[in-house]
């Protein structure tokens, strides 16, 4: 193993090459009982964004690619419904036009809206005996550290999250019904093209045939490693401290 000494003002700094960590993963879950807000998916999403649910539609549907997404990027990938039960095939999809979240952007591939609000909901039929939720994948080109932010809603249903990553299942913390939510996933990646699975489900039947977990809007940034400069400074700094005592 090759060591790098740097000299300087009478003291030895002594840097250790960086060496392959294993993937990892945490998640965040903040509720907001009557949360909501507007979201600027340009600024938050800055390798990649997603806005789900269109004012004025509700069209059922299995799958839904999304509303609007940053042009050019594909790094998160179509939402799909699931019935997690399989007692009822009577469940569906909606693009809801009521969401405590709404989305503002100036990078999609679609026309620029301003304060579109709306989720697509995974949502039980009218035989109350589904559990049911929505999948994604997102697809990473590099290694690295990323941060997904996902927003969610529920309707008559506690739910939770599930992030998969390198053969590794992470669980969120159980949220409460009727509640507005934020996941924040930080994970890291050691190869490219890896793919972190996501799993947004209620963990029980919501007791209604309208009972529901929906998505608003996921982004997806780069997290900056401390470059060596950065590094160098911070050794510089403990160096004068030193002196001082």
């Amino acid at each position: 193993m090759k060591i790098h000494t740097i000299l300087g003002a009478g003291a030895l700094l002594t840097l250790l090459p960086m060496t392959a960590s294993a993937a990892t993963l945490t998640i965040d879950l903040d509720q907001q009982p009557t949360g909501g807000g507007t979201i600027d998916l340009t600024a938050q999403g800055t390798l990649d964004w997603m806005s789900l649910g269109d004012a004025g539609a509700t069209t059922p549907t299995a799958t839904k690619d999304f509303v609007a997404q940053k042009a050019g990027a594909n790094f998160i990938q179509t939402v799909t419904v699931v019935n997690l039960d399989g007692i009822s095939t009577d469940w569906v999809g909606d693009d809801y036009a009521s969401s405590p979240w709404a989305s503002t952007w100036t990078d999609g591939d679609s026309a620029n809206q301003t304060a579109l609000a709306g989720s697509l909901e995974a949502k039980s039929g009218s035989v109350d005996a589904d559990k049911v939720g929505l999948m994604f994948d997102v697809n990473v080109a590099t290694a690295g550290d990323y941060q997904l932010i996902i927003y969610g809603t529920s309707y008559r249903s506690n739910y939770q999250l599930t992030a998969s990553l390198d053969g590794t299942d992470y669980l969120s913390d159980v949220g409460a019904q009727n509640s507005e939510s934020v996941f924040t996933i930080d994970f890291t990646t050691t190869a490219a093209n890896e793919t972190l699975s996501i799993l947004y489900a209620q963990t029980a039947d919501g007791g209604g045939s309208a009972d529901n977990v929906g998505i608003a809007a996921i982004t997806l940034a780069a997290v900056p490693e401390p470059s060596s400069t950065a590094l160098l400074g911070l050794g510089g700094l403990s160096l004068i401290l030193r002196r001082r005592k």
